[in-house]
């Protein structure tokens, strides 16, 4: 089992765990009230091979996951689900993932940073209907291999740390991103 990114919403942690197993993967929402303990909220139906996933939480509690598949074909999945976190609305994206991070700005907008598997590959920040398509906003500066981009909002602008070897070696870069240009 892997364990990707825990989300805190209130007193309880969730992540998504994944199982590698040849040409599948088996994904599952796990909740824990102390970082240690976990306990199955849900097992995620996704085809593929399912595995890298952020948790955040959006308005009334709901939560949304973000998850990359390595299955070979252009796509991630991003799951919506009101509690208790057992029935979740999929679609697919239109862009393969790698590393996902996901946040929501003051205006409700979801911003998705990724690599972006293109040549030569880039780290990206677009905007994420809830329909899983893109509205690219942003190509971070980065190249070869770029990706795990973190992002927060502060001073109304959109933070984003990221590694990329497009400078000869691979290095850590931070972005600001002014929050009118997601909005």
């Amino acid at each position: 089992d892997w364990l990707w990114r825990v989300t805190w919403h209130g007193d309880t942690g969730y992540g998504v765990t994944y199982q590698a197993k040849g040409n599948a993967s088996k994904v599952y929402l796990l909740s824990t009230k102390n970082g240690i303990q976990y306990s199955l909220v849900h097992a995620l139906d996704l085809p593929g091979r399912p595995n890298e996933a952020t948790v955040r939480f959006g308005n009334d509690h709901e939560i949304r996951l973000i998850v990359r598949n390595d299955d070979g074909k252009p796509r991630g999945h991003y799951g919506i689900a009101k509690p208790p976190y057992t029935d979740f609305t999929w679609a697919d994206t239109d862009l393969r993932l790698g590393g996902p991070e996901l946040i929501q700005t003051p205006a409700g907008k979801w911003v998705l940073a990724t690599r972006r598997y293109s040549n030569p590959t880039s780290t990206v920040l677009d905007v994420l209907g809830d329909d899983g398509h893109f509205d690219l906003r942003h190509e971070l500066p980065s190249a070869g291999d770029t990706s795990y981009p973190g992002m927060l909002i502060h001073d109304g602008k959109v933070w984003a740390s990221y590694y990329a070897s497009h400078e000869g070696r691979t290095s850590i870069y931070l972005a600001q991103i002014p929050l009118e240009d997601l909005e």
